[in-house]
């Protein structure tokens, strides 16, 4: 940086107009570039009294789906590799935790007196209805930003364990032995798990609090579909579970929230694996009519009990505490579904038949 020379740096980039180091925000991924000399449509050229690149390595940094930023490194001897990508979002990651771990501590000391005052209203023993309703509206508030504000806790170190974790299963910090290699792995799995579970319970304290927000625009839905299905693949293989689409090509795009669809139909298809046995089924097919789009997630599983359906997309349901043991989850995957599906104007239904599989119901309409 000492060796740069360039006067008058700006303040503002527009995305459109950047060159090299705005195409991991445009991309969404990583762009590493070993020989910088040679030519590339990437590269708009260099300000005057740039220092001359040899090697240059972009990534962007990740809030969930969300990008807070972007890190640009430089001109190293070798040649940038995973590992080096690795480290650089391991280390740009804890910092953007670091920052959002002092917003919340902020927000923790701005509301100190409003919490003081709650807790001094709800002492008071002959406080009349409408101030207990206002004490009992005020403390779920508190809860969800309470939940909101641990989730946040989790995520921090939870960053770290399976960043490191995956630098000693692949061997980045030193040979390990298949012994090593198995509980490292075991590490990551259930690391992950804890991962999908404070996401749940964020999500679930945004939509409390009334702050999901969405970003619509036109959508594929077969786009949705077949990046749900590659982000399930290997966890149907394991099970040697076929995951079968039947959409036709000409579908009309809808007005949607490509993220939160995404999130829906994830969602379902986990679900769908979770409970549908080893060399099961999963069909995924859709249709249209004049004014909606209906979409349908049909398993093999092992189904539901006809007095359960009405309950399903309650938060935390489980069918009953043996299903919750066996197949684990947080019961809240129907409830996100069916917040997202009429948030956009849709509903979504299940049908199913205890032993002989279930169908989950979506409509969508094609004007919003």
């Amino acid at each position: 940086m000492k060796e740069c020379k360039v006067k008058g740096k700006k303040l503002e980039y527009p995305l459109e107009s950047t060159g090299l180091w705005g195409e991991s925000i445009r991309q969404k991924k990583a762009i590493i570039i070993n020989d910088f000399e040679a030519p590339t449509p990437l590269k708009h050229g260099y300000p005057e009294g740039h220092i001359i690149l040899k090697r240059y390595m972009n990534i962007p940094i990740f809030d969930g789906k969300k990008i807070v930023g972007a890190a640009g490194v430089g001109n190293k001897e070798e040649e940038y590799n995973k590992s080096d990508l690795r480290q650089l979002t391991l280390f740009m990651e804890g910092m953007w935790r670091l920052i959002q771990r002092k917003r919340a501590e902020d927000t923790l000391r701005e509301n100190a007196d409003e919490i003081s005052k709650v807790n001094a209203e709800l002492s008071k023993a002959n406080a009349e209805l409408s101030d207990a309703n206002e004490e009992l509206t005020s403390l779920d508030r508190m809860k969800d930003e309470f939940l909101s504000n641990v989730s946040h806790e989790f995520k921090t170190p939870l960053t770290s364990i399976q960043g490191y974790s995956q630098l000693i299963s692949d061997g980045t910090l030193g040979p390990v032995n298949g012994q090593q290699k198995k509980a490292v792995d075991t590490v990551i799995r259930n690391s992950e798990r804890l991962r999908k579970l404070v996401d749940s319970l964020l999500y679930l304290s945004r939509a409390q609090a009334g702050k999901l927000s969405y970003s619509f625009e036109n959508v594929n839905i077969m786009d949705v579909i077949d990046n749900s299905i590659q982000d399930l693949a290997l966890q149907a293989e394991g099970k040697k579970i076929k995951l079968i689409k039947d959409i036709p090509d000409n579908l009309p795009v809808i007005t949607a929230d490509h993220d939160k669809m995404m999130d829906v139909f994830v969602n379902l298809v986990d679900n769908a694996i979770k409970f549908t046995p080893q060399d099961g089924k999963i069909t995924i097919s859709a249709h249209a009519s004049a004014d909606s789009l209906y979409l349908e997630v049909e398993d093999t599983g092992i189904g539901i009990p006809e007095d359960k359906i009405p309950n399903l997309f309650e938060r935390f349901y489980q069918v009953d505490s043996s299903i919750k043991r066996r197949y684990g989850g947080t019961g809240l995957g129907l409830y996100i579904c069916k917040k997202i599906v009429e948030d956009h104007s849709g509903d979504i239904h299940v049908t199913s038949e205890d032993g002989k599989g279930t169908i989950i119901h979506i409509r969508l309409p094609l004007q919003q």
